[in-house]
């Protein structure tokens, strides 16, 4: 009867422990859900891990960050493929700009048919 006791007692304990963590692992999730309410924070975060994504699937030389185009219009990125500049938005609830030709003076918009996807 003893070792049975016994037993329950230490699985109590480990359960109280397990418990106890899960507890913190919770209290460091809400911080950081706190820490990324600032929009600022999330953009740089954002950001960074878009650069670190295109950098580990892109040789450096086909894409770039905050690019601007000469409309005024600006995005994130944009990945260089061939003659076409493909914008990238990190939002994606807002409309993508259509694919643009050219990286000179003649950058002009392309067609709905001749879009980065095609």
């Amino acid at each position: 009867m003893n070792t049975r006791l016994d037993n329950a007692a230490k699985v109590v304990g480990d359960l109280r422990e397990k418990v106890g963590q899960i507890h913190e692992v919770g209290k460091a999730a809400a911080e950081l859900v706190n820490i990324l309410r600032a929009p600022k924070l999330r953009g740089g975060m954002g950001e960074l891990f878009l650069n670190d994504l295109l950098a580990q699937i892109l040789p450096p030389e086909h894409f770039r960050l905050q690019h601007h185009f000469k409309s005024g219009d600006a995005v994130d990125a944009v990945i260089l493929i061939g003659a076409r500049i493909c914008p990238w938005i990190r939002n994606f609830a807002r409309e993508f700009p259509p694919c643009r030709r050219g990286r000179g003076e003649s950058e002009r918009v392309l067609p709905a048919s001749n879009s980065c996807a095609d």
